[in-house]
């Protein structure tokens, strides 16, 4: 897993990113995950993109606005 952290004086953002796996989760879906996260995130007044990217991997980035730009 990767996991990187950026704040500036107008947004954080978030990136967590790992490589994907052929087996099945060990758990069922809730079906909230990333649906919740892009929710949360927009409340915020932010956003949050997440998908599969080549080679095997998936990654999830938030922007969440924290300051009032100059």
């Amino acid at each position: 897993v990767e996991i990187s952290v950026e704040a500036g004086s107008i947004e954080l953002v978030i990136e967590v990113a790992n490589s994907t796996s052929s087996l099945p989760p060990v758990l069922p879906p809730s079906g909230y995950g990333i649906v919740g996260m892009r929710e949360r995130a927009t409340l915020l007044g932010g956003d949050l993109t997440a998908g599969p990217e080549p080679p095997g991997r998936f990654r999830v980035r938030a922007r969440i606005p924290i300051g009032i730009a100059p």
